[in-house]
């Protein structure tokens, strides 16, 4: 004999056919039940990826990863804080030099203007009525007698109707 175990040599073609079949099938099986394994798996990979981000490569930007990302919103965070209590302090009332403040003087200075505006026009049109009440001789001449009641008036002339 040729030193072979008898096991081995007593092995057909149908046999090692049979064997290898079922061998492929196993295989197979177990191709089959690791799928979603390998799905899961690949799921991880990616999230790994995601979670540490991807350096950069001819032809591709880098990704930055998530403790990255976090960073960055972080410190945009603190300066965005930063930035509204900037503002925050110009919108309140307070040591006098925020906007509020200068708003509220402009918005006094333009009450008081109005309120002299407003008296202002009430002195324009008493002078405007005066003017048309002196444009009638008849108001002259009662204005005259009038003045000629107080005993310190000057004398005014007399003025004739029609000129």
């Amino acid at each position: 004999m040729s030193g072979l175990p008898q096991w081995f040599t007593s092995i057909t073609l149908g046999d090692l056919v049979t064997t290898l079949l079922a061998f492929g099938a196993m295989l197979g099986a177990l191709w089959a039940m690791t799928r979603p394994l390998r799905r899961t798996s690949k799921g991880f990979e990616q999230f790994l990826e995601d979670w540490n981000g991807v350096p950069e490569r001819p032809g591709f930007d880098a990704i930055p990863g998530v403790p990255e990302r976090l960073r960055v919103l972080e410190r945009n965070a603190r300066r965005d804080r930063e930035l509204l209590e900037r503002i925050d302090h110009e919108l309140h009332p307070n040591s006098g030099g925020s906007m509020r403040d200068q708003l509220d003087r402009a918005r006094r200075d333009m009450d008081a203007t109005a309120r002299e505006v407003q008296k202002l026009g009430g002195l324009v049109r008493d002078v405007e009525s005066m003017r048309r009440a002196m444009e009638n001789p008849r108001t002259l001449t009662a204005l005259a007698r009038r003045l000629d009641t107080y005993p310190d008036a000057p004398d005014v002339p007399e003025q004739r109707e029609g000129g």
